[in-house]
């Protein structure tokens, strides 16, 4: 028959001192774990905006609310036409248009050091008389791509990793910017925060 001494169970139990301590250091492990993955939520992948839903997407028509406007023309008289939103992309013709500025309110958030993955193409591009294009994608008022294709010239098509230089909120405006001559397709697939 063995024999426990007082002494040896009460070495058994915890002191509620240690209690203490040891619930302390669990709920600071929780509140730090739950902190983190607030953070990291933030920065999961997300689409930028919704690029096949025409009803997102506005043509910038207010010459003043254009982030180009030394690139506009002074009559922008365009069809609705001249961009269409379907199969998961959005894309662009200037067939009946050579300038084209849309805007839509931004899904993520997007802060310093962020990146941006876009797919975008263009088909061939034609024109009566050599040229070059202007295409760019902003959000807010930061350049995030932009491209100067020479016309006439072979189909292009850009898979690019972009690094976001300062913070923008959810809500912030997101333009795609085109300027063009000649009868010209243009598509955006991805634009996404990784």
């Amino acid at each position: 028959m063995s024999f426990t001494s007082p002494r040896t169970c009460s070495a058994r139990r915890r002191s509620p001192l240690r209690w203490a301590a040891t619930v302390g250091l669990s709920f600071a492990a929780f509140a730090v774990a739950g902190c983190a993955s607030d953070e990291d939520s933030a920065s999961e992948p997300a689409d930028l905006v919704v690029l096949d839903d025409r009803t997102q997407w506005s043509e910038i028509s207010v010459a003043a609310d254009d982030p180009f406007l030394s690139h506009r023309p002074a009559t922008v008289d365009c069809i609705d036409a001249t961009w269409i939103a379907e199969a998961g992309s959005l894309e662009l013709s200037t067939a009946l248009c050579d300038y084209i500025a849309l805007r839509q309110a931004s899904l993520a958030e997007l802060r310093v050091g962020d990146t941006i993955h876009l797919e975008a193409f263009h088909f061939d591009l034609t024109a009566a008389a050599p040229a070059q294009a202007h295409w760019a994608i902003l959000v807010g008022d930061e350049v995030m791509w932009t491209k100067n294709p020479v016309i006439p010239g072979a189909a292009g098509y850009f898979s690019e990793d972009i690094v976001v230089q300062s913070d923008h909120p959810v809500g912030s405006p997101v333009v795609i910017h085109l300027h063009n001559h000649g009868q010209n397709t243009y598509g955006l697939k991805v634009l996404r925060r990784l």
